[in-house]
């Protein structure tokens, strides 16, 4: 079996990150529901009528709902809103449509929990793709799509080899950035679907897009990804925003986390620093839009 070897050691490494996180301290709620044959636990944070969900990265093959917990908890506490944060089935079980599917059933889900007035939907990494590409799949179905989106350091090319990619030291290979896209989606040319691979969406589908915040990475092999969808959604007529952060991939639910865990240093403010910047965004897109 191709990547099987990785495959063995992502289940590993989810089952034993997974006991970790339950023994310790979250501050979520859990919401435990069956979803595509699997168990999937959603963990909510209360807060008023406007809801935001996030959905968490690691290629598809790792990480879970927990690793955006402290993140999450900070959101809610700062903003007021309603916090929801998605989980999915890793690759390693089982490909693509299904976390995609998921995430639609617990939007779908918290959608009847909190009736909420506004919706916004972030995501990071994979998490970008999979909040990108639910927009994609709501727009297709005229069903609701966000009233805000906000894509942190996104992933939007699955198709694209990583060796195409500008070389940064320190961050992914190329090898390991085509791994996560062969193990999500099978298949290179199934790869171009706009839903795995959210760059080949049509302009007339980027045009129905919400208010979109975008923030880029220095040094980072995606960041191509976010240059070239915020180009295309301003091409597109849809109002968009972006943060240029000079810290590596994945900085804010690792500083958030060091946060909760009063580990304070350059990392930490920096989350810090975005986070504040992107509920400010959220606040004020969102009361020009009730306006």
């Amino acid at each position: 079996m191709k990547h099987g070897l990785l495959k063995a050691y992502a289940r590993k490494k989810d089952i034993k990150r997974r006991a970790a996180a339950e023994k310790g301290t979250v501050y979520g709620e859990k919401i435990v529901s069956e979803i595509c044959g699997e168990k999937i636990t959603t963990l909510f944070y209360r807060g008023d009528s406007t809801l935001i969900v996030t959905v968490h990265g690691g290629g598809f093959l790792y990480n879970s709902v927990y690793d955006e917990d402290a993140y999450c908890a900070y959101l809610n506490k700062t903003s007021g809103h309603s916090v929801a944060s998605l989980d999915y089935t890793l690759s390693y079980k089982r490909a693509y449509p299904t976390q995609l599917n998921q995430c639609a059933e617990q939007i779908e889900m918290l959608s009847e929990k909190v009736c909420p007035e506004k919706l916004v939907l972030i995501g990071h990494s994979a998490g970008a793709n999979l909040a990108a590409a639910l927009t994609l799949k709501n727009i297709g179905e005229n069903n609701r799509i966000p009233d805000m989106l906000v894509l942190d350091y996104p992933a939007l090319d699955n198709y694209k080899k990583g060796s195409k990619r500008k070389f940064y030291p320190f961050t992914f290979t190329a090898r390991t950035l085509d791994t996560f896209a062969e193990i999500y989606c099978e298949g290179r040319e199934n790869r171009k679907d706009p839903l795995v691979s959210p760059l080949y969406a049509d302009d007339a589908s980027l045009s129905l897009f919400p208010p979109t915040l975008i923030v880029k990475c220095r040094g980072d092999r995606l960041a191509c990804d976010a240059e070239l969808f915020e180009k295309r959604l301003l091409g597109a007529g849809v109002k968009t925003l972006s943060v240029y952060a000079k810290m590596r991939h994945g900085f804010i639910e690792d500083g958030m986390k060091k946060i909760y865990a009063a580990r304070i240093g350059a990392m930490t403010r920096y989350a810090k620093t975005v986070t504040d910047a992107v509920t400010d965004s959220i606040k004020e897109t969102l009361g020009k839009e009730k306006a």
